[in-house]
């Protein structure tokens, strides 16, 4: 990533934690690396979600207002307030498990 692209996607990010790049992907912002890894696994189900539902060929359904205001009250109730942490720990363990190898 060059000076210029890093500036620009600083100045287009603003406030936003979450960026959807034309020919790079999905892009996150986070406090901590658990709390990156779930947004980025929650934008990612919501991309394929929508794809999906777009793919009926019905025209979709905007959500009401009020459900997206409340999403983030939502996120604190179901994930206790421990964001990322909920599943980092099981997700490291699976790790372990599978290759240790990345701790070297």
């Amino acid at each position: 990533m060059t000076e210029g692209e890093r500036g620009r996607l600083q100045q287009d990010l603003g406030t936003s934690r979450f960026m959807i790049l034309r020919n790079h992907g999905l892009l996150v912002t986070a406090e901590t690396v658990p709390d990156a890894f779930l947004q980025l696994f929650m934008l990612q189900r919501a991309c394929e979600i929508q794809v999906l539902a777009q793919s009926g060929g019905e025209a979709t359904i905007a959500v009401n207002q009020q459900v997206v205001e409340g999403i983030d009250a939502q996120s604190e109730i179901v994930l206790e307030g421990m964001g990322g942490d909920i599943a980092w720990p099981a997700l490291m363990r699976k790790m372990d498990r599978l290759d240790s190898s990345y701790k070297t």
